[in-house]
């Protein structure tokens, strides 16, 4: 402007000689602004014009204007005073230079140095016109308003979208205004109509708001355009302006163009012909508009076009923001996602499993904008990356997201298995990316941490958490056996101690070990020769519960390879945390496929339920109907609902003028969302990276007869938040085709989880089980001739005499019935006779019906239970720990310890060493290895191992322990005992060894030769039977005589036990009469001889309350008067009482006060009374 008044200086100066020109300011005026038209001027018409600067205040002191001028500069830049100064030109002719635009109309004196704001919006419409823009944005300020209807009249069709930005807002309204109002629009064309200082701002702002970018175009007005340095914006300037370097030299030369046109005015004519010449020379006193375009590029404004009545002749390329040549006509703005459904796999063959999981994504991105209208200024864009979809190779990765770097996106859909997911973050950390990362696949939960991985989020849950249910419903289920299989990985290792701890809780045995519960990572089949061995000592542990943790799509490797290593359909149930319907597309080969389907029917899941209620299955026709006629559900509905958090974060975004390209701000808005989607309600968790409480889905794998595929049926979900954890709608239909819950071991018609063709003779098992045995019967022949010949010197008892019978009779009385029930049953099996049987084995613990299966261990548990009381009893007996002592603890000490010897050491001796023995009995096997062998008596228990060990181990100590004192202990039982019928020493001796014998022969030759073992248990019991009629172990005839007849009986029945099992004569009736004829003979017979050759030495007294003697002899306190009254209703003389009754107990008369009353008659009873102390 300054130029422009020194140039008309210099007319005048020419004309009428130097010319006098004032330069008005006020406190609005920019002093920068003053300075560069005052030199501009000075320097252009030096000596031509004499400049006076002016200072007018808000008072409008015009007293300072000068008459005199010859022209003034109004830089005011205030309407009230630029009034006065037009007014005061005008009454004294003095040419007024106006540097704005007027609002009002202008004298015939007043000329600008601009064209006027309409024009130069006429020639932005052309250019507008050439860039042909279907949709951009316009903003102009307080300068541009009055035009901008006519300009949106040119334009409606164009789809003009104008904003007002006033010039005096700050930078950081600026940011605000371009990322919540021209941002979320998603128009990319912008045209800018400010003053050049907003003008700027808005420039920066896009630049802070990540919009300079390639595919954005910019156009700046001629008053905008200065100031701003970016590359790729267009602008126009008026023709000769455009060597300013910025605002203040495009005004300087603005006024020098106008001061130059006044010179050429012929210095001769008056005021009023150069009036008539600038007339003639503007459009309204205004330049007449001639426009050059102008493009910056590296820094420099080049000059591209000229444009004048609306005509561009253009002269050079255009170049636009991102260096690109192409026009940037895109009526909306892209928005990138990153989504991992690439196929690559660094060293192994690809795979489509990622491509097919995210397709409900893909559906839900690229469908949602046609069901709504809140994105309709913006595309979405997938960036497909292929950085290791399934596998993570570090360079790889790391590559890979480099180049990616330079196509940003919003928020990256990861890849949906773990071990690639963590080498993405990895990878995404290093290069500084720190765009949202969703996962709608089951990951690890170290990543549920909001602090460790603050952009990261996850539609499904961790499998830690679906661990957590699904053993939850293996305890449900009842199982206790189970076994568990995981791929090697660092992400496994909790949900491997988390199963263990529970298996310990719970008492759930795992039955594979440690070591043999992991697979490789990333497994193939060309690995199947290294775990071949390994995948056969699963399938023969016979366990169907398998907990599978292998990622896809390497879990259909390993299932098929167990198919070939010898798994079968009904020997194993798949406990999966993964949806695997999708995978029996990769199989190759049609028997592959048929292995895979026949393996996991029956199979159970756990994971999000997908397609819930009306919205869900709504999607899922709408997916079935898109991806016709191959469609597999299987994790599309949650990577459809983890598109819906991105779309709805998206939308809330964009509402609340948020910058959805900033990380921070969109991972924030991310967390806030809650709605509605296919899998129910969808919203993460405030503090941590995991999806609030989702719904469960408990798939069952079933077959679709049809299509020939198997499939997933949702049965039933588990919801946390119901009251009823678990909800079953449907039954459960195992791999039996079934709705029976199957056994959790695999039980065979024989009872055992291997069948009958499977077992074989294990000569290793059989020669530690011969020779342990052998071992037994060597120790009890050595320590019973060692006790008989060293340590025992007693004599035979002598014969009984007439007495009363005592308690300790009885016992010994029924311990003749109970020996012949414990012969019985060492000899061959009676198939005929149940009844005989199963009392002979009760009463034997022998290897029958009574102690297979898990009862064995019951007894077990028991018998060493009994051997540790019977060491506390042998302790007591051998020391007399309790002799001193005379209270009711002692006593009862005493009694028990007596006792014991009856019961544990006699009666339980068989039943005792009997069931230790059983734990060796390994000598039957399922495969060559001596763990292979089994229980004879159970078996679902394999030996040496595990639960066997200890048994075997508590069985050798008790039984080292219990045999050697109880063949020392057994021929003290008589000594020791209050009761007439005794036994002699030899008989119990002899009778030791020889069921010792008769144990290991049931154990060992019965079983596989079971007519050999009747006739040498018939040799050995006819042996026993003549040496007792020998030898008349008892002191009382009647005890010798039944003891005879009971050995009698068993060589009877034994003997048509033997006959029957070799005979082809099988008829039940037959044999069962004659045994029964056999005992009634044996009876008779027994009978006759007791009643002429065996009197009964022992008799009861009347009315006798054998109860109370009972309780009395074991210790228990007992009231005075019931012993008084028994005393008294007993017929029988004082001394006998005194001899026999206070006798039978250990107590000695210190324990009772006998008061003796009056002589009494012949006849009478004498008035004991005993009480108690």
């Amino acid at each position: 402007m300054w130029t422009q008044a020194v140039a008309i200086l210099a007319i005048l100066s020419q004309c009428f000689g130097q010319l006098l020109a004032e330069i008005i300011y006020s406190s609005h005026t920019d002093a920068i602004l003053i300075a560069s038209i005052s030199s501009a001027i000075n320097q252009k018409f030096f000596l031509k014009v004499e400049i006076n600067e002016v200072f007018i205040n808000t008072d409008l002191n015009i007293e300072n204007l000068s008459e005199e001028s010859d022209i003034i500069f109004d830089l005011s830049e205030s309407a009230s005073i630029s009034e006065i100064i037009k007014d005061f030109t005008k009454k004294h002719q003095i040419i007024l230079v106006s540097i704005q635009n007027p609002a009002n109309s202008y004298t015939d004196w007043q000329y600008f140095t601009h064209p006027t704001n309409l024009e130069n919006l006429m020639a932005l419409s052309s250019i507008l016109s050439f860039l042909n823009w279907e949709k951009f944005i316009i903003i102009f300020d307080e300068n541009t308003i009055d035009y901008l209807k006519d300009f949106k009249d040119q334009f409606l069709l164009k789809q003009l979208v104008p904003f007002f930005f006033s010039n005096k807002e700050t930078q950081t309204f600026s940011d605000n205004f371009i990322g919540k109002v021209v941002k979320s629009t998603g128009i990319r064309n912008i045209a800018i109509l400010n003053q050049w200082k907003s003008a700027s701002k808005l420039v920066k702002s896009l630049r802070n708001k990540n919009m300079m970018k390639e595919g954005i175009g910019i156009i700046l007005g001629s008053w905008s355009w200065w100031d701003v340095n970016e590359n790729g914006i267009l602008g126009y300037t008026e023709s000769g302006l455009e060597n300013a370097t910025g605002y203040y030299s495009y005004e300087a030369l603005a006024c020098v163009k106008l001061m130059d046109l006044i010179l050429t005015f012929p210095s001769s004519s008056n005021n009023l012909e150069l009036i008539d010449y600038l007339e003639q020379n503007t459009i309204n006193h205004h330049p007449i508009p001639s426009f050059t375009i102008m493009n910056s590029y590296n820094n420099e404004k080049r000059r591209v076009g000229a444009m004048a009545d609306g005509a561009i002749i253009w002269n050079d390329d255009l170049i636009f923001v991102g260096n690109s040549s192409s026009i940037p006509n895109s009526p909306t703005t892209p928005i990138n996602i990153w989504i991992a459904d690439g196929k690559t796999n660094p060293g192994f063959a690809n795979s489509e499993l990622p491509y097919s999981i995210k397709a409900g994504a893909r559906y839900a991105l690229l469908s949602y904008k046609q069901k709504t209208h809140f994105l309709d200024g913006f595309d979405i864009v997938l960036t497909h990356t292929d950085c290791g979809a399934e596998v993570y190779e570090p360079a790889f990765s790391l590559k890979c997201f480099s180049e990616l770097k330079g196509n940003p996106g919003i928020v990256f859909m990861t890849t949906p298995l773990p071990t690639t997911l963590f080498g993405n973050l990895i990878s995404m950390k290093a290069l500084n990316i720190t765009m949202p990362v969703i996962s709608e696949y089951a990951t690890p939960q170290a990543l549920e941490s909001k602090t460790n991985y603050p952009q990261f989020m996850r539609i499904a849950g961790y499998d830690l958490y679906h661990t957590s249910v699904l053993t939850t419903l293996i305890n449900v289920f009842g199982w206790k056996n189970i076994v568990l299989i995981l791929e090697n990985s660092t992400d496994n290792i909790a949900i491997h101690d988390y199963i263990v701890n529970w298996a310990e809780e719970f008492k759930i045995n795992i039955a594979n070990k440690e070591e043999d519960r992991w697979i490789m990572l990333s497994y193939n089949h060309t690995r199947f020769d290294t775990v071949k061995d390994w995948m056969k000592r699963i399938i023969d542990l016979k366990v169907r519960p398998m907990l599978f943790y292998v990622t896809p799509p390497f879990e259909y490797n390993a299932i098929v390879d167990f198919y070939e290593a010898g798994l079968r359909q009904g020997n194993c149930i798949f406990l999966l945390t993964n949806r695997v319907a999708f995978v029996q597309t990769k199989v190759n080969g049609d028997v592959a496929k048929q292995r895979l389907r026949e393996l996991l029917y029956g199979a159970l899941i756990i994971m999000e339920a997908e397609y819930i209620g009306e919205y869900g299955q709504e999607i899922l026709k709408e997916l079935q109907e898109y991806y016709y006629p191959l469609f597999y559900s299987d994790w599309k509905c949650l990577s459809f609902d983890a598109a819906m958090l991105i779309l709805n974060g998206l939308k809330y975004t964009l509402a609340q003028g948020d910058d959805y390209e900033d990380n921070s701000v969109f991972n924030a808005n991310l967390r806030l969302q809650k709605f509605l989607s296919c899998s129910g309600t969808v919203s993460i968790e405030s503090d941590s990276n995991n999806r609030n409480s989702a719904t469960l889905g408990i798939y069952n794998m079933r077959w679709n007869e049809s299509t020939g595929l198997i499939y997933e049926s949702l049965t039933g979900t588990y919801s946390v938040g119901s009251k009823q954890l678990f909800t079953f709608f449907d039954n459960i239909i195992w791999f039996s085709n079934k709705t029976t819950l199957p056994d959790d071991k695999i039980v065979y018609d024989n009872g055992c989880p291997f069948d009958k063709s499977e077992i074989r003779f294990s000569a290793k098992g059989a020669a530690i089980f011969y020779s342990s045995s052998s071992f037994i019967f060597i120790v009890a022949i050595i320590i019973s001739f060692y006790v008989w010949k060293k340590r025992w010197h007693a004599k035979d008892p002598e014969p009984i005499k007439k007495s009363r019978i005592q308690f300790e009779d009885y016992i010994a009385m029924i311990a003749v019935f109970i020996d012949f029930f414990q012969f019985l049953s060492l000899g061959p099996d009676f198939s005929y006779d149940v009844i005989s049987t199963k009392v002979s084995s009760w009463v034997s613990i022998n290897i029958g019906w009574l102690n297979k299966g898990e009862k064995l261990w019951i007894y077990a548990n028991c018998a060493v239970v009994i051997v540790a009381l019977w060491v506390f009893f042998s302790i007591q007996i051998a020391f007399n720990l309790f002799e001193k002592s005379d209270n009711t603890f002692s006593s009862t000490i005493r009694a028990m310890s007596k006792l014991s010897l009856t019961i544990i050491g006699n009666l339980g001796f068989l039943p005792l060493i009997s069931v230790f023995l059983s734990s060796f009995a390994c000598y039957e096997s399922i495969g060559p290895n001596i763990k292979q062998t089994f229980v004879h008596q159970d078996c679902s228990t394999f030996c040496w191992q595990d639960k066997h060990i200890i048994w075997a181990t508590l069985s050798i100590i008790s039984l080292l322990i219990y045999l050697p004192s109880a063949i020392y202990f057994r021929p003290f039982v008589d000594t020791m005992s209050n009761g007439n019928i005794k036994s002699k020493p030899l008989f119990m001796m002899a009778k030791g060894v020889l069921q010792v014998s008769a144990i290991i022969l049931s154990k060992t030759l019965k079983v596989y030769y079971a007519g050999l073992h009747g006739l040498i248990y018939i040799l050995l019991v006819s042996i026993f039977t003549a040496f007792c009629i020998k030898l008349k172990p008892y002191n009382y005839g009647r005890v010798n005589l039944w003891l005879i007849m009971s050995y009698l009986a068993v060589i009877w029945s034994v003997s048509l036990s033997s006959i029957s099992s070799i005979s082809s004569y099988q008829s039940i009736p037959l044999w069962l009469t004659a045994d029964f004829i056999g005992w009634a003979l044996l009876t008779f017979t027994g009978l006759y001889i007791q009643a002429w050759y065996c009197p009964s030495m022992l008799f009861t007294e009347e009315n006798g309350d054998i109860g109370v003697l009972f309780r009395f002899q074991l210790g228990k306190s007992i009231n005075a008067d019931k012993i008084n009254q028994i005393i008294r209703e007993r017929k029988f003389e004082s001394a006998r009482f005194s001899s026999n009754f206070l006798n039978l107990s250990d107590r000695t008369q210190n324990n009772f006060i006998v008061d003796k009353g009056k002589d009494c008659k012949k006849g009478e009873v004498l008035p004991f009374k005993l009480s108690y102390h």
